[in-house]
């Protein structure tokens, strides 16, 4: 990717929320540090290969601490040819040289992959305030009329679809032939000699996700540090209040509760109790 374009765009996210990016940016020259001081003792990768705006940097930010920012990664797509045929400009290019990266270098490494599952509407209400200032920046933040009616006439489709679009293509690996642990709210598979894969639930991770982190990487990790949460932001007052008063259409309604993806990792009184108009 051009370099001038990337610091572009790094600048644009430091100055959306300029408190949050500094410490993003202290926290991983820790990581570094700790990376470069000490060896670490697995032989496979780690991927955090989820959607954006599940829950992701938390779980990064645990991980590389306790093993390596060389063995933990974090990746949104690595379907290059989906990113093309439905995204352009430089969130394309960004997805496309770091999928390739990670290909070129970790081929042949075993893997080790964590893909999130978060409800469609709130992943999509923080997917706007995060990228508000690089695509949305005509839309005051406190326009709820105009975001709410933005968020709806997208659809939901990447979130309900993402499962098909990556694994699916990705790993040949179709989620929805295999059973979710509903109850949990994490289920582990192996795919292959060297591939394995935890799909965990965003809001189940206060309550189980360290017990799943620790089963699944055979680990000992003591709590999960929190990083890029919504409530720590800005406009964490802004996103509670769009939640509370936030309209869905009868036709997404419709969309969201018969989908495959919350049929497949919700209970049905769960998706009644997510969906109140």
């Amino acid at each position: 990717m051009n370099p001038i374009k990337n610091l572009k765009y790094l600048l644009v996210m430091i100055k959306s929320e300029p408190l949050h990016h500094i410490k993003k940016l202290f926290d991983f020259l820790i990581s570094f540090l700790l990376s470069v001081i000490k060896k670490s003792k697995i032989d496979y990768v780690i991927v955090i290969y989820t959607l954006g705006k599940s829950g992701s940097s938390s779980i990064l930010s645990t991980l590389q601490r306790k093993f390596s920012i060389f063995n933990v990664y974090q990746l949104h797509f690595i379907n290059c040819e989906y990113i093309r045929a439905n995204h352009s400009g430089g969130f394309a290019t960004r997805n496309i040289d770091k999928a390739n990266k990670f290909l070129r270098i970790h081929s042949k490494n075993k893997k080790k992959y964590i893909s999130l599952v978060r409800e469609p509407v709130s992943r999509e209400i923080s997917s706007f305030y995060q990228n508000r200032q690089l695509y949305f920046k005509d839309v005051l933040s406190n326009d709820f009329k105009a975001i709410n009616n933005l968020i709806e006439s997208k659809g939901y489709d990447l979130a309900l679809n993402w499962f098909d679009y990556e694994l699916k293509n990705h790993l040949n690996f179709d989620v929805y032939s295999q059973q979710f642990d509903k109850t949990k709210g994490f289920s582990i598979y192996k795919l292959d000699s060297n591939t394995e894969l935890m799909i965990l639930r965003t809001d189940c991770i206060n309550k189980i996700g360290i017990v799943a982190i620790n089963k699944f990487l055979n680990t000992d990790i003591k709590q999960i540090k929190s990083a890029n949460i919504g409530n720590n932001k800005s406009n964490s007052l802004y996103q509670k209040q769009l939640k509370s008063q936030f309209k869905i259409s009868e036709k997404n309604l419709t969309k969201i509760q018969n989908s495959k993806f919350m049929n497949h990792f919700f209970k049905t009184e769960e998706i009644k109790s997510l969906y109140k108009n």
